[in-house]
């Protein structure tokens, strides 16, 4: 899998974590949302790829947005923190 393909990760990591399906459902969305999508939702993006060769090597740096739309401040830092729990060291 090339970074081109990053968000089928972002998505399959998100959407079977246990803790992210109870408080967001399947709300993820790349780059949008449909219009009158219910609150807590997740949009994520690939926003950009470093490439780094060698002659022995050659690595991909991906950086990707997650952002979170809630209905409060509190809720989006609750669900953001869900988020980095399951995204995170994978």
């Amino acid at each position: 899998m090339t970074g081109l393909s990053i968000g089928k990760v972002v998505y399959n990591i998100l959407s079977s974590d246990k803790s992210f399906k109870e408080a967001i459902g399947n709300r993820i969305y790349p780059l949008i949302a449909d219009e009158g999508t219910i609150f807590p939702f997740v949009i994520y993006s690939r926003i950009g790829i470093d490439e780094q060769s060698t002659k022995d090597n050659s690595e991909e740096q991906i950086r990707v947005l997650v952002q979170v739309a809630a209905n409060n401040y509190q809720q989006s830092i609750e669900t953001a923190e869900i988020i980095r729990a399951a995204m995170e060291h994978k």
